[in-house]
C-alpha cells in the first residue's frame, strides 16, 4: 500500500476528507520535487502535511493554532472550529500519530501564521501550501507573509480554490505564473 493510500485509510478519513487522492498525490509530487524545505499552513489532522513531506528529502514543517476556538457562539469568527472544538483539540495529537504511522519527520509549529512567518523568516522554502484560515484578509496575510519566504523558482499553492474568498485573493492578490491546477488546488511558481 502506498503513501497516499496510508492517508486514506487512517483514521483521518473517518469523517468527510479535507483532500482527495488527486490533491494529496499534487502534495506528494511537489514534496518530492522541492528545491528546498516545505511547509503546511492549516494542518488539522495531519493528512496534507503527511504528503507533502512524504517524498521530500528537505526539513518539512507544518502550522496549526489547532485551539482557537474565537468569541462563539454570539456571532464571532471560526464558526467551524468552534462548533468542532473537541475534534480540532484532538487534531494536534491526531496529526503526529498519523505522521508516525506514515513515517514522516515534520516539525509541528503550534500557533498562528502570522507568528510562524515571522519566527521562521530565515527560512527559505521550496513549497509553501496555504490552508488555512479561509478568511479573505487571513488568506491574503498568508500569501503577503509567506511569498517572501519561496525560493526563487519555488511554488506557492492554494487550496480550496472554490470557496469564493480564497477564489477573491487568487484574483486580487496572486500575480504570479499559474502552473495548473489540480482539483481545489491552484500551484503558483514563485
Amino acid at each position: 500500500m502506498n503513501v497516499i493510500e496510508r492517508i486514506m485509510q487512517s483514521d483521518y478519513n473517518t469523517t468527510k476528507p479535507m483532500h482527495t487522492v488527486g490533491e494529496l498525490t499534487l502534495l506528494q509530487t511537489l514534496g518530492r520535487d522541492s528545491i528546498g524545505p516545505v511547509i503546511n499552513l492549516g494542518c488539522y489532522r495531519g493528512a496534507s502535511a503527511a504528503a507533502l513531506a512524504s517524498a521530500c528529502i528537505h526539513p518539512a514543517y507544518s502550522v496549526d493554532k489547532y485551539y482557537d476556538f474565537g468569541p462563539r457562539p454570539d456571532g464571532g469568527h471560526n464558526l467551524v472550529r468552534w462548533l468542532h472544538r473537541k475534534s480540532f483539540m484532538q487534531s494536534e495529537e491526531a496529526a503526529r500519530e498519523l505522521w508516525v504511522r506514515i513515517g514522516v519527520n515534520i516539525t509541528q509549529c503550534v500557533g498562528t501564521t502570522d507568528e510562524w512567518a515571522v519566527k521562521l523568516k530565515d527560512v527559505r522554502f521550496g513549497v509553501v501550501f496555504i490552508d488555512a484560515d479561509h478568511q479573505y484578509e487571513s488568506c491574503k496575510a498568508d500569501y503577503e507573509n509567506w511569498r517572501p519566504l519561496v525560493m526563487p523558482g519555488g511554488v506557492i499553492a492554494f487550496h480550496d480554490n472554490n470557496q469564493t474568498l480564497v477564489k477573491d485573493v487568487l484574483r486580487d492578490c496572486v500575480k504570479l505564473e499559474k502552473l495548473y491546477e489540480v482539483e481545489r488546488t491552484t500551484v503558483y511558481r514563485a
